[in-house]
């Protein structure tokens, strides 16, 4: 992912984290790639799914995992409503309100442990260029 950064990868990550019938480990690897992805790409690798990954980190924010979920919070917090504030807000506004709750309440500090129950790390996400 930080050596190959075509946004070719970026529809199967996609596909990956919203995949209802795929294990929770691969949905919370694919959600940790597009956080990565969304620290390390430049804009015009993004640009034109944009729509596509927040509908996808909405949608992992909710999943039914808590491996998910997490991965899902930090790379929302982190990297997308970092560097896309308006697209943020648009899957804010579509979250549930205990989604919303378990957002804010991430985004505040509280609620989020270091490492998912997987021991993936859920922050710190990096870019070596």
């Amino acid at each position: 992912m930080l050596h190959t950064r075509t946004p070719g990868l970026l529809l199967p990550l996609v596909s990956g984290a919203t995949q209802r019938g795929a294990a929770p480990a691969l949905r919370a690897a694919c959600v940790r790639f597009l956080g990565e992805a969304l620290v390390c790409y430049d804009d015009n690798g993004l640009s034109h799914q944009l729509v596509q990954l927040g509908d996808a980190l909405g949608a992992a924010i909710a999943d039914a995992s808590s491996s998910v979920r997490v991965a899902a919070c930090a790379a929302f917090l982190d990297s997308y409503e970092q560097r896309y504030p308006s697209h943020a807000a648009r899957v804010r506004s579509r979250l549930s309100p205990a989604s919303e709750r378990m957002l804010s309440m991430r985004a505040a500090g509280g609620g989020s442990p270091a490492t998912t129950p997987d021991g993936y790390s859920s922050g710190g996400l990096g870019c070596s260029t």
